[in-house]
């Protein structure tokens, strides 16, 4: 009897070590092959692997037996194709700013799935150009789909809106342009308020913004036509829409004869009369010295491509013989600026939006805070406009102006806190029907945007002054 079940035993022992044998699959080692390479192979953990060969450890030789645990090995490759399961193994190669996450939605599957079909990823992360094996629940059709670019666009409209700062461009017209207010604008963009807007900046556009087709029409004209020379922009021709890249190669091939000239920079000169003086705009002249868009020192000598019709108007009017041709064809619109003052209006309200956010300080007139008078000092100072230092005085200069008739650029002054004298100003950014908004720094939120809709500053008003004429 004890013998029978000694025997009986040992069959059951037996039989145990072949069904563990059964659940394993032999690989023998081939050069170049690693314990990674291996277990991403089979769909296995690394792990797993060290369990049954403890000694692979130390070390691995060329036609070791390694022992591959086969019922995991199962489980995994029932998310390869087959008739039987709906899963497909996908090969896909990884690419700029993609996630994890992200690669997830797109193909259905779980970070679970994708970890064990790529052990590596757990300790190394994604790599762009990386290919990986994904586990998808993707039908043939869809995953064929993948690979057209109609998918590939919708993807990428998904992405977080953006926006690349242009020349001349405030926080409040590109809020304006997205249809978002510019809190939502600045709550997206916290940093902005305490170094402003920067030519070239990418910045964040909430979920919210949306350009119109209209928009983005005239947003892609605008941007092109900024880019061109002043020069070239006046001769522009129109040219149908399906012949626009010949229209751009046009642009970019015509050759604009300029000359280097070498200018060194004297006390009390700007970075907009030095423009002006050579026929450029400010941006360009930046663009030529990118060392003078933090600061322009005195000694400081500036490389500028000058056209070479600008250099001959220049010489005319040293010379006092007659105007630049400019200048002669110089229209006048119908609110009575040149062409020449709306770009400098518009550039020095780009310079004050570019301060929003600054805080404010009682007699201050530097970015470290503003008084509301000490804002319009130095943002017109900037200019080569020199405007007295008070609110008060700043009210006596220029032409007075019925409100009716304000527009961009003017001071607008207020008598608030019930006193009987002028004791606050701002300029004017935007005029309505029955609305004008205007930028300057506040007792409470420093460097803002108001409008005269707002009961304080309606109920507060005293009259607009014109500046620039």
């Amino acid at each position: 009897m004890r013998c029978l079940r000694v025997i009986v035993l040992a069959v059951f022992l037996c039989s145990i070590s072949v069904f563990s044998q059964d659940n394993n699959i032999k690989h023998s080692i081939v050069k170049g092959e690693t314990i990674s390479s291996i277990a991403q192979k089979y769909n296995v953990s690394i792990a797993s692997i060290y369990k049954l060969n403890p000694k692979a450890k130390k070390t691995l030789q060329l036609n070791q037996v390694l022992l591959i645990p086969n019922s995991e090995s199962k489980k995994t490759n029932d998310l390869t194709v087959s008739d039987s399961e709906k899963t497909t193994q996908i090969d896909h190669q990884v690419l700029p700013k993609e996630t994890l996450y992200g690669i997830t939605k797109q193909y259905k599957t779980t970070a679970e799935l994708l970890y064990k079909a790529n052990p590596n990823l757990e300790t190394e992360g994604l790599k762009i150009g990386q290919t990986i094996s994904i586990p998808s629940n993707l039908s043939k059709k869809e995953i064929a789909d993948l690979s057209n670019p109609k998918l590939e666009e919708t993807v990428e409209k998904a992405e977080p809106l953006t926006h690349e700062v242009k020349p001349k461009e405030s926080l409040y017209a590109i809020a304006k342009e997205y249809g978002i207010t510019l809190k939502e604008l600045q709550n997206a963009n916290p940093k902005i308020g305490k170094k402003g807007l920067s030519l070239g900046q990418i910045i964040m556009i909430p979920s919210n913004g949306k350009l119109t087709s209209k928009e983005l029409a005239v947003k892609e004209t605008k941007s092109e036509t900024e880019t061109l020379p002043a020069a070239v922009a006046e001769k522009k021709e129109i040219i149908p829409a399906e012949d626009k890249n010949k229209e751009k190669n046009i642009v970019e091939d015509s050759q604009v004869p300029t000359s280097e000239i070498i200018h060194e920079v004297l006390t009390k000169e700007t970075k907009y009369g030095i423009a002006k003086k050579y026929g450029i705009t400010v941006a360009s002249l930046e663009k030529q010295n990118p060392a003078i868009k933090q600061k322009l020192e005195v000694g400081a000598k500036l490389s500028i491509q000058v056209p070479n019709n600008a250099i001959e108007n220049q010489i005319k009017k040293e010379d006092g013989a007659a105007l630049s041709q400019i200048e002669k064809q110089a229209d006048t619109t119908t609110t009575g600026l040149t062409i020449a003052n709306e770009d400098l209006i518009a550039q020095i309200i780009q310079s004050a939006s570019d301060k929003i956010g600054t805080r404010y300080r009682s007699g201050g007139t530097t970015t470290a805070g503003f008084d509301c008078s000490g804002f319009m000092y130095s943002t017109f100072g900037a200019f080569d406009i020199k405007l007295p230092r008070s609110s008060i005085e700043q009210s006596a200069i220029g032409e007075k102006i019925d409100d009716v008739n304000a527009q961009k650029g003017d001071l607008i002054f207020f008598k608030t806190n019930g006193r009987r004298h002028i004791n606050h100003v701002g300029m004017v950014i935007e005029v309505a029907a029955d609305e004008i908004k205007f930028i300057h720094s506040s007792t409470h939120s420093g460097v803002i945007i108001s409008s005269t809709k707002e009961p304080y500053y309606h109920r507060n008003f005293a009259q607009v002054n014109r500046v620039i004429k």
